[in-house]
């Protein structure tokens, strides 16, 4: 009797797995079924000097009139979610310690 829980057990685990298989490869990859080209606007003589994508997060360096400028994007949707401006400080900011 112990047999045949046995074996009906490993016949329905077999089964489970053989049908994810089939699944995913009728339904086939979902990644990249809906990209659509986005587009960032460079100012005339701006260019790229680095791209970095991590932690769900682009980052895109781009330099522009001599001060460099981080856009960071999110991976999912492609939005922005931050800028960050790095050049010459004024001559009365603070220090960065």
């Amino acid at each position: 009797m112990l047999t045949i829980i046995a074996a009906l057990t490993m016949g329905l685990g077999f089964t489970a797995v053989m049908s994810v298989i089939a699944y995913r490869l009728i339904k086939g990859p979902s990644s990249g079924a809906n990209l659509a080209p986005r587009t960032l606007a460079l100012p005339t003589g701006a260019r790229v000097v680095s791209t970095q994508a991590e932690g769900g997060r682009l980052a895109v360096t781009v330099e522009e009139h001599g001060r460099t400028v981080v856009h960071v994007f999110d991976l999912g949707s492609l939005t922005p979610t931050g800028r960050l401006e790095i050049g010459p400080a004024a001559p009365d900011a603070p220090p960065l310690r």
